[in-house]
């Protein structure tokens, strides 16, 4: 191949690639620009969306957002004080023996309290849902102190309200199993790092009563754990009666507890003379049939839940550290 062959076939090679560079650079080029317009259009897109919005892209608008945000915190701080105004704060360093000389001594105040079970408000023995601690030789577990206490002043704060609302007898009071809340799961933020987990907001702990009382001493009752600092919630109420006053003055069967009276069958001679008896009667009767005071009291039964929130134990707990620190 003479030189002017390899000379041109040099060029035409050089011009070949020049081309292909040229051709990718322009390639590129687009490319770029297609996905610039793709994104302006989707920018512009969502500033519409937000124009289109309920709330307006201005500083009044996130003015406003930040009030509304400083009133749900206020909001939330003042009804937290508000539900946790109850707590019970535990007494730093109690002891077992400590602990059960106090519940036997308020069980013994509470047990002088007048009722009916023999002049008192609860029978003799009466264990107030501790029966080995209050009635026993049983002392009070080491681990379950604070636990302890706090349901004892519940316990407590049941019997004086009952009797200061005028129940004749408390019966019963089961304190069930301490519910354990288990905390939120941790979730992992955008980066992957373990966010703290959220502990519960409060403990709830279970309670059923049964107590004597007539219907005044019911609704005093409700209305006072209604009102109690203590944030107390009712599950559930029943109360029933062995006898129906009311049924047998105006001359039917009495109501058996749980069950329905039957009506009196008679004859048609004898709803005649009843009849009769009753019209004639009428003008002579005055005052009332039955006086709800001196009736037979319902047998009431109260499931309730207390929620404690923990902020008088995180206060026991700041001030340890201060000392500590």
């Amino acid at each position: 191949m003479n030189k002017n062959k390899i000379t041109l076939s040099s060029i035409g090679g050089v011009a070949v690639l020049v081309a292909l560079v040229v051709g990718y650079l322009a390639y590129g080029k687009m490319t770029e620009k297609s996905e610039k317009i793709e994104t302006l259009d989707s920018m512009k897109q969502q500033v519409q969306s937000i124009n289109n919005g309920k709330i307006k892209p201005a500083q009044d608008s996130v003015d406003a957002i930040e009030a509304n945000r400083k009133k749900l915190a206020s909001w939330r701080a003042e009804a937290f004080a508000t539900a946790s105004r109850g707590d019970i704060g535990v007494v730093p360093g109690m002891t077992p023996d400590a602990l059960k000389q106090k519940m036997v001594g308020d069980a013994k105040q509470i047990a002088d309290l007048p009722g009916t079970a023999a002049g008192k408000f609860v029978k003799a023995d009466f264990d107030f849902g501790f029966k080995g601690i209050v009635a026993g030789s049983e002392m009070p577990a080491s681990d379950k102190l604070e636990l302890l206490q706090r349901q004892w002043a519940d316990v407590k704060m049941f019997a004086e309200t009952l009797q200061g609302c005028g129940a004749v007898e408390l019966t019963e009071v089961v304190v069930e199993e301490a519910k354990v809340a288990e905390p939120e799961a941790p979730v992992k933020g955008r980066k992957g790092k373990k966010v703290v987990e959220k502990k519960p907001m409060a403990a709830a702990q279970g309670y059923t009563l049964k107590f004597l009382a007539r219907p005044f001493a019911i609704v005093g009752i409700l209305n006072a754990f209604t009102e109690c600092e203590r944030f107390v919630v009712m599950d559930d109420v029943s109360y029933v009666r062995a006898t129906d006053a009311l049924a047998s003055a105006v001359g039917g069967k009495e109501k058996p507890e749980g069950g329905a009276a039957r009506p009196a069958r008679r004859g048609r001679r004898g709803r005649d003379a009843a009849q009769e008896n009753a019209e004639e009667g009428a003008g002579n009767k005055k005052g009332l049939v039955v006086d709800p005071a001196t009736d037979v009291p319902f047998t009431v039964t109260m499931k309730i839940t207390v929620y404690d929130f923990g902020t008088k134990t995180e206060q026991k707990s700041d001030e340890a550290k201060e000392v500590a620190e």
